[in-house]
């Protein structure tokens, strides 16, 4: 049972000069619980970790871990994906890692990509793709650098700048 505590109406109210109010920035994390479904767009300032499931699309200005599903567009800093199946397009101004573990169905855009487990999908990484063993690319892929270790499945047309 949860205990409750009661601050006095005067507490509450007293203005100090050790208050300080911050607001949204990169050092924050915002965090949809896991059994949390979301329907509609997020937008956020800061970093964002998704365990439930959003049915829109996602913009953050730090980073995002996805553990649980988006069914819609992600634009971020970085992304970290570690969820068994999500069906999204992803747009990162930095890298994007993508777990073992885990099935991606939409385009990716990004600077850096690593793929452990399976994107099926068109690939755009500006400066490198590393695909490792036993992971799995179904699309075209588009980068400067690429790097495939043995075991890993790429089908589709690989163009290199």
């Amino acid at each position: 049972m949860a205990e409750t505590i009661n601050i006095p109406k005067e507490e509450l109210m007293m203005n100090s000069s050790d208050t300080k109010i911050v607001p949204d920035t990169f050092d924050e994390m915002g965090v949809i619980a896991e059994g949390t479904v979301i329907k509609g767009n997020i937008k956020t300032k800061g970093h964002l970790a998704i365990l439930g499931e959003v049915n829109g699309n996602v913009e953050a200005k730090g980073n995002v871990i996805l553990t649980g599903k988006v069914n819609g567009k992600v634009v971020c800093t970085n992304l970290l994906v570690d969820s068994k199946e999500t069906c999204t397009t992803i747009k990162a101004h930095g890298q994007v890692q993508i777990k073992s573990n885990s099935t991606v169905k939409g385009n990716v855009t990004c600077k850096d990509f690593s793929l452990f487990g399976v994107l099926t999908g068109n690939l755009k990484a500006s400066n490198q793709a590393c695909f490792f063993a036993g992971s799995r690319m179904n699309g075209d892929v588009n980068t400067k650098d690429l790097g495939v270790e043995i075991g890993a499945k790429i089908t589709g047309p690989i163009q290199m700048k």
